[in-house]
């Protein structure tokens, strides 16, 4: 459904809104899911085991009715050139599930407690 620059474009904007924390990733089963209005997006693994290829699945809901109206499939990297929407797949994969699992927010917790330390007891 969607042209190549087309699903260039729409991964490198879920890659940045993940990496802003302003799109929210569930996880539900080995796969990912984002809500997002009337869209959703789902990442997996093609064969279920978690590894390389995924898939990003793309729904609307319309008059109730959840559709998958697109789907791109994880590419290997290709040096020399630059990197297709499929290639940038598996970083996108790898932040979302990092969102879902709240990884982040863990993070910035653990670095708050240590900075505590820094200071001496006396």
């Amino acid at each position: 459904m969607f042209e190549d620059d087309e699903w260039l474009e729409l991964v490198t904007e879920l890659i940045t809104a993940t990496r802003a924390h302003n799109l929210k990733w569930m996880e539900q089963d080995d796969r990912v899911i984002a809500l997002l209005g009337d869209s959703s997006y789902e990442i997996g693994s093609i064969d279920d085991d978690g590894r390389i290829p995924y898939f990003l699945g793309v729904r609307i809901r319309e008059d109730g009715v959840v559709t998958e109206i697109a789907r791109l499939e994880s590419e290997p990297v290709v040096e020399d050139r630059p990197w297709t929407a499929g290639e940038k797949l598996p970083e996108l994969r790898n932040l979302a599930f990092r969102s879902a699992k709240g990884a982040p927010e863990i993070f910035g917790k653990l670095l708050a407690d240590l900075k505590g330390t820094a200071e001496p007891p006396f």
